[in-house]
């Protein structure tokens, strides 16, 4: 009997760990994500489950769009090569400015038991969704989801002289980008400083949801709440890398039929990956 329960538990365990280690991607520029013009970066899509680690590579095939956005617009459409557990790229900006690398990837079906639902419910910190569940009476239900990833990356290019010229560089941060779901900063990111955000879904802004940050080697990320119209501050206190991340969960009152599947749950995922300088 013990045997037995040993066995579901270490089953669910492996499932939740299979749902939420794949589903967080991030872009990175590796090692830097800032640099002097001209300057090419290295770049970097990695899924893990802690910011930022990588255990599975995307595949070109499942990428919708990849560009990189300047002061004017896109730039450019990035190419992808997967490696055994990253995709990697190079971008090669000539001219000083901030950047924005986007990924968008098609959606993919995923069915999970009841159990591991509320589970991974409660590990992304969807509590609302899990409230609703509880509402409804479906916290004994299986779950049929389609979900969705959106991922942008920030790369600030400096002059070989002089300063960057910090509105031009604010407009640029400050400007959503057009993905379904984003997260954009309301201010330059700033090592000592609270750096506030705002989430947008289809461009409109929404909440409350739970946002998770944290910096390259700071161990799990925090977490913080966002008000109803999707808007936290993330409290810089440690020069490096860092991630943001956070997920919008609708319930479909009418179930979809997606490739031959039916789907009542769609979440759409949004990281934002930057560089905060000493």
């Amino acid at each position: 009997m013990r045997g037995r329960l040993l066995s579901i538990s270490l089953a669910l365990w492996l499932g939740l760990m299979a749902v939420a280690g794949a589903h967080h991607l991030w872009l990175i520029g590796e090692p830097h994500m800032t640099g002097t013009v001209p300057t090419a970066f290295r770049l970097e899509a990695r899924t893990g489950n802690e910011f930022p680690e990588t255990e599975v590579a995307i595949q070109p095939a499942r990428i919708e769009r990849s560009q990189v956005i300047g002061p004017t617009g896109p730039v450019s459409d990035v190419h992808w090569q997967a490696l055994q557990d990253r995709s990697v790229a190079e971008v090669r900006l000539e001219a000083p400015g901030a950047y924005w690398v986007t990924m968008e990837l098609r959606p993919r079906f995923i069915a999970l038991s009841a159990q591991e639902f509320n589970e991974y419910l409660k590990h992304e910190g969807l509590t609302a969704i899990l409230e609703l569940r509880r509402k409804l009476g479906l916290l004994d239900r299986a779950a049929h989801e389609l979900y969705a990833k959106y991922a942008k990356a920030l790369l600030v290019v400096r002059p070989t002289e002089g300063d960057l010229g910090g509105p031009a560089v604010a407009a640029v941060i400050t400007k959503p980008v057009g993905l379904k779901i984003e997260i954009v900063p309301q201010g330059v990111p700033q090592l000592g400083t609270e750096l506030p955000i705002q989430v947008l879904f289809e461009g409109q802004p929404v909440g409350p949801l739970q946002v998770f940050a944290g910096a390259e080697g700071a161990g799990p990320a925090a977490v913080f709440s966002t008000d109803a119209r999707g808007r936290v501050r993330i409290p810089l206190n440690r020069p490096g890398r860092w991630n943001v991340r956070t997920i919008h969960m609708i319930h479909l009152k009418e179930p979809l039929q997606w490739e031959d599947r039916t789907v009542e749950w769609i979440s759409y995922w949004a990281t934002l990956t930057m560089e905060v300088s000493s």
